[in-house]
């Protein structure tokens, strides 16, 4: 029960147990094309400042920083034991290139990426977790993010064990357009039933784009498991029309999909939309946004940003964790979320920090890491589910902007707090209260040491009830 998850998470904090990880050992840090990346990112957003008279926010404190990149890279907040180590020892880039090598890595970005593909719903005959999985395996085994794009692509097999395919399943007919928008960054499904009313794409470039996936076939092998395969497409001028590339171009092959694979990965376009989409994962806002929505009629915050991260991306061979360095060292990454008007002008040109709400992975993982231990299963599906509430887009594409019903929002955010009430641990009564054990507490939920006026207040309350209430707090649900 949701209950026993929050008293005993509660209760742990109350003991003082942390999870302590092994320190990092000697991780490679930035190389030389990357620093200079970061540099000239740095150069190209002070000019753009400076030509629109916006002041940037001042350099986060070190243990913002370590929240905020723990968060963005591997999922949760730091513990304790690492606290303590950063601050002892705050060095940014070593954080980052530590955090990018640990295993944690590659299990967050997975729920990441596979949210903003496929979405979170229940679809008949497609699996996300298998899917998920096999992102996962693909990222620890640093596959470069041009060949992850291929695979899915191309994908053929049985859902039950290849992942690949669940994500054509997922989005069948649609999986053209959805596919353009992932990889390419155009929103091709708005030329469905007409010429696209803000772009140059027309309904014939929908329908000619959507023949690329025409031969896929998909047939029953068991209960839940479905096998997606390549049939000969029926093509020419007395069938069904052939494809037809973006630029113009036509398959020179039957094998319509690999070619599509190719004609992606190998586009500028690919490249510029990789580059933007790991740049809005951890700022907030795509230097084109929405991420998926390219043209003329939507132009980049910079160009010349745009291009620098697209060069870099093709340098490193599509490595995603290259790319994650060079945006955690830029100041804009590292700039303050402290401003009295975070959605105007500096917001929208990366001088201040775009603060984020925390997803459920990385509400869960964090809640967990506070514990010092992992939730029981039951409690923890319990916990996703009043975290998740009820989304009003199935449409997951834009990760930080998730919306909900105002009814599902009261409800999930007045359950914890319902279910906290006239639990022993909130009945608890800690006192006194030493100055030690409340900076324990603030140092593992918020990641800093209680102001003074924190203190005065909280040393009046029991530390249980203390507790819940960081928990519960804004500091703590979002990443600033």
């Amino acid at each position: 029960m949701y209950l026993r998850a929050a008293v005993t998470l509660t209760a742990l904090t109350l003991l003082g147990s942390a999870a302590a990880a092994d320190p990092p050992g000697q991780q490679p840090s930035h190389s030389p094309p990357e620093l200079a990346t970061t540099r000239q990112a740095d150069r190209i957003l002070q000019d753009v400042w400076r030509q629109e008279h916006v002041t940037p926010t001042a350099r986060c404190e070190d243990g913002v920083f370590l929240r905020r990149v723990s968060l963005d890279l591997i999922g949760r907040v730091p513990t304790l034991a690492e606290w303590r180590r950063f601050e002892a020892d705050p060095d940014r880039a070593g954080l980052v290139a530590a955090l990018v090598e640990s295993q944690e890595f590659a299990e967050f970005w997975s729920h990441a990426l596979v949210t903003q593909w496929y979405g979170r719903q229940r679809i008949p005959g497609a699996d996300r977790e298998v899917l998920r999985l096999w992102l996962r395996d693909a990222l620890e085994q640093r596959l470069p993010y041009d060949r992850i794009a291929t695979a899915l692509i191309v994908a053929e097999g049985g859902s039950a064990t290849n992942g690949p395919v669940n994500l054509l399943l997922r989005h069948g007919e649609q999986a053209g357009a959805k596919l353009s928008r992932v990889f390419l960054g155009v929103r091709l499904d708005c030329a469905q039933c007409h010429d696209h009313p803000f772009d140059r794409w027309t309904q014939d470039d929908y329908q000619r784009m959507q023949r690329f996936f025409a031969g896929v076939r998909v047939s029953p092998i068991s209960e839940g498991n479905l096998r997606l395969s390549n049939a000969e497409p029926r093509g020419g001028a007395d069938r069904e029309p052939t494809p037809r590339f973006l630029t113009g171009a036509s398959p020179r092959s039957m094998r319509w999909r690999d070619e599509f694979a190719l004609f992606a990965v190998s586009s500028k376009p690919f490249a510029r939309t990789f580059a933007n989409r790991v740049w809005y994962h951890f700022l907030g806002r795509g230097i084109v946004d929405p991420i998926d929505d390219f043209g003329a009629h939507n132009p980049p915050v910079s160009g010349e940003l745009l291009e620098l991260l697209a060069t870099s991306a093709r340098s490193s061979r599509f490595d995603l964790r290259a790319m994650c360095r060079v945006i955690c060292a830029t100041e804009a990454y590292q700039a303050s979320s402290a401003t009295d008007n975070p959605l105007g002008e500096r917001g929208r040109l990366f001088a201040v920090r775009t603060v984020k709400p925390l997803t459920v992975e990385q509400h869960l993982r964090s809640l967990e890491a506070v514990a010092g231990q992992a939730l029981p299963r039951p409690a923890r599906e319990e916990l996703r589910g009043a975290l998740l509430g009820e989304a009003l887009d199935e449409d997951q594409s834009r990760l930080w902007e998730h919306r909900e019903s105002d009814q599902a929002l009261l409800t999930r955010l007045t359950l914890p707090t319902n279910a906290l009430q006239g639990s022993p641990a909130m009945e608890a009564r800690v006192s006194p209260q030493s100055d030690q054990s409340l900076d324990i507490l603030f140092a593992r939920m918020l990641c800093r040491r209680p102001t003074d006026a924190e203190r005065a207040v909280c040393g009046q309350w029991p530390l249980a009830e203390v507790a819940a209430a960081l928990l519960h707090s804004h500091e703590f649900c979002l990443n600033h």
